[in-house]
């Protein structure tokens, strides 16, 4: 009996404290992300088959997700001086082309020669951080990234028509989630730049990848 009154009560003191925490919650949302993204992007509204338009409710954040306001101002001023990439000589193709071109760089940088499925499963053995590793729809993408040639892109995939996926390119895909925390985010950040410096041939001895799939595992000692 003793043990139940404890419960209920131990109940009601959780229960009093669900207004303080949403009130928070609010607080953070508020401060901390509503100022990230602009008003029109938060209350976009779409048509529904009734006719009647309602606000736009996203549960698809890993695919299409809403741009931060300094993506959005820069696309916007971009868009001024836009012009086609990589072809022309007037002065709008040559801005965009440059832009095009740091941008590519930048990212290029960050996949760096790492197989994705490697980093994936280094963030998950290492660091316990669950990620996925693909080309998630965006294979010619990836593979100018990776500087993958055509030569090269009809060898891999005479190698798919045999079921060997190994030398498909890939990078790692982070979707964060409402209940992710800044912590979360910090960790993920040490963990990328701490295998970035230790370079792919630190993890060689303690991984193994199958000569079909491509898939790595770690090595166990």
């Amino acid at each position: 009996m003793t043990d139940i009154v404890a419960m209920g009560t131990k109940i009601k003191q959780e229960a009093a404290q669900l207004p303080l925490v949403a009130e928070n919650c609010d607080s953070f949302w508020n401060k901390e992300i509503r100022p990230l993204f602009t008003d029109e992007s938060l209350s976009f509204r779409v048509k529904t088959l009734k006719g009647n338009y309602v606000k736009y409710v996203n549960l698809d954040n890993g695919a299409t997700t809403t741009p931060f306001a300094t993506l959005k101002q820069h696309v916007d001023e971009m868009l001024d001086t836009y012009g086609s990439v990589h072809r022309g000589s007037g002065q709008k193709s040559i801005i965009t082309t440059r832009e095009y071109d740091a941008s590519r760089n930048v990212i290029r940088d960050f996949v760096g020669g790492f197989d994705g499925r490697l980093v994936a499963e280094i963030l998950a053995q290492e660091y316990g951080i669950g990620v996925r590793a693909g080309a998630f729809c965006t294979y010619e993408y990836i593979r100018k990234l990776k500087n993958i040639s055509d030569e090269q892109d009809c060898k891999i995939a005479q190698e798919v028509d045999r079921g060997i996926t190994r030398n498909i390119p890939s990078i790692i895909r982070a979707s964060f989630a409402v209940y992710n925390t800044l912590e979360d985010c910090d960790r993920f950040i040490d963990a990328i730049t701490q295998i970035a410096r230790n370079g792919f041939a630190h993890y060689l001895p303690n991984y193994t990848q199958d000569e079909m799939t491509g898939v790595w595992t770690a090595i166990e000692s």
